[in-house]
């Protein structure tokens, strides 16, 4: 009996350190600026543990900034000066 309960807490303990770890990669990548790959990482911790509202919270942050990247983008006007390209050459002068 003593084992039984050993096993399953045990198996408890791993699930938790599994979905925690997921949490953990999409705050890291959220962090880093590489928002697709967190959205999916929190996806993986929400499969785990589907009551988390922690794991949707930091998942919506994730979607929101995808959001404002790829509207940002669409703005972007492909006719300005490549900004490093002036400065590289900007020794030129």
């Amino acid at each position: 009996m003593l084992c039984w309960l050993w096993q399953r807490c045990a198996s408890a303990l791993r699930h938790r350190m599994r979905q925690q770890m997921w949490y953990k990669k999409g705050r890291d990548l959220d962090r880093n600026g590489f928002y697709e790959e967190a959205v999916k990482a929190y996806d993986r911790a929400i499969e785990l543990e589907p009551s988390n509202a922690t794991f949707y919270i930091s998942k919506a942050s994730g979607l929101n900034m995808l959001a404002i990247l790829t509207n940002n983008q669409s703005k972007f006007n492909p006719n300005l000066p490549d900004l490093v390209g002036a400065l590289t050459n900007r020794s030129q002068f």
